[in-house]
């Protein structure tokens, strides 16, 4: 049997030779080894802190470092850049350019050999407030037959927060509201967006942060101009024509309010004391609808003097009309040689009228056997404003037609020889 003696030397052997195959593995199947771990993020520590004091940092010069460490092969080739802590901590630096060392944590593993930068550059700036005008931006159009007005907005300045450098580069604050095929008026509630001059969105603290954007939405009509015309013109003138350019215009507004809306009204235009045509732009009279096109309504209005011309007729010249069927004309007689016919109208009318642009008429439609007194009537498709007929009456004298088959022909026959004698 071993006695104590050897199982003691048996047992410093075996001990002797686990830690000689123990170095062996050691040394030469999983030796220490360095390595260098590249792209470590650096973190950046109590901002919050330093944004309370009245700072931030707006730019370090480098967001990686390069971390040498040592330890068991087996160990180090499993480290990746994430598993080491890379940070600075900003408080307690003042506005402007700092170095800031950088401060590692490894895994408890491996041993921290070096590292490369030990010190960023920081660039702190004041945190500082900057008002900016809100603009809101339309998206798409609205239904065919409606008209968008200018949004409304509860915002028309946003007040902005943060770095000054960042602040001096906003260019505008935005909402922007899709009224696409949109019919009716639109309500929301819509986040403010801030860009700098490169367009980019800036996420910056804002007050407010939200905007409620109103676009009334209201159908359209088209209705006609009204401009009405004041004062008289110079005596023995008058207003010969009046033209309106353009002639309508579109509104919007809400329907039961359009649809009472036959007119849109102009302020006056005075003629008072004119001889001459006028030509004169207008001015619309606000109503409770809007006008949606640019039109410059204008009033021409022209203005000839009144005067009067002589026309001389003989009873030949008289037409007689209306026969009864019965009766057939036997004579026309007038107590004078002539008919003087003193016409009235415009200038422009007048000197281009003749004897044959107006013609005489005696209407026989209540005529009976005999001897019959009418009036002379004036027909024509000149535009006269009065005319004065001297005399004005006629007598005519008709006879019971024998031949009443023939009634036309002979009314026609005796006209004829009436207009002969």
């Amino acid at each position: 049997m071993m006695n104590s003696k050897d199982k003691a030397i048996i047992i410093v052997i075996c001990f002797f030779a686990a830690l000689v195959s123990w170095f062996y593995v050691v040394t030469e199947m999983n030796p220490e080894t360095t390595e260098i771990i590249s792209d470590v993020s650096i973190e950046i520590r109590n901002e919050t802190d330093l944004r309370d004091s009245g700072l931030v940092v707006a730019n370090i010069d480098t967001n990686t470092i390069d971390v040498r460490i040592r330890g068991l092969r087996n160990e180090v080739i499993n480290i990746e850049n994430t598993d080491i802590n890379a940070f600075v901590d900003v408080v307690g630096y003042n506005e402007g350019s700092n170095k800031v060392p950088v401060e590692i944590n490894v895994p408890e593993n491996v041993v921290l050999i070096d590292y490369n930068p030990k010190q960023i550059l920081c660039e702190f700036e004041a945190v500082i407030n900057k008002s900016v005008d809100l603009e809101v931006e339309i998206n798409g159009n609205e239904a065919s037959g409606y008209f968008a007005l200018q949004p409304e907005s509860s915002v028309n300045t946003v007040i902005v927060r943060g770095p000054r450098s960042v602040l001096n580069s906003i260019e505008k604050a935005f909402v922007y509201l899709d009224i696409t095929e949109a019919s009716e008026t639109i309500n929301k509630r819509i986040p403010i967006n801030i860009y700098n001059d490169k367009g980019i969105e800036l996420n910056l603290e804002t007050n407010p942060s939200i905007a409620e954007v109103t676009v009334p939405i209201y159908p359209i009509k088209e209705v006609e101009i009204d401009i009405p015309i004041s004062g008289e013109v110079m005596e023995g003138y008058e207003v010969k024509n009046i033209n309106i350019e353009p002639k309508t215009v579109l509104i919007a507004g809400r329907e039961d309010i359009i649809n009472e809306v036959e007119k849109v009204r102009c302020e006056a235009i005075s003629v008072e004391g004119a001889d001459d045509n006028i030509y004169l732009p207008a001015k619309f009279i606000e109503g409770n609808y809007y006008i949606i096109e640019s039109v410059n309504p204008r009033i021409e209005i022209e203005i000839e003097e009144i005067v009067t011309k002589d026309l001389i007729y003989n009873v030949d010249d008289i037409e007689v009309i209306n026969i009864p069927e019965e009766l057939s004309l036997d004579t026309i007689e007038i107590p004078n040689e002539f008919i003087l016919v003193t016409v009235e109208g415009f200038i422009s009318v007048l000197n281009q009228i003749s004897k044959e642009d107006v013609n005489l008429e005696v209407d026989l439609t209540q005529g009976i056997e005999g001897s019959n007194t009418v009036s002379i009537e004036l027909v024509t498709d000149i535009e006269i404003s009065n005319y004065e007929m001297n005399p004005a009456e006629a007598t005519v004298n008709l006879i019971i037609d024998e031949n009443p088959d023939n009634n036309e022909e002979e009314v026609e026959s005796d006209q004829e020889d009436i207009e002969s004698q």
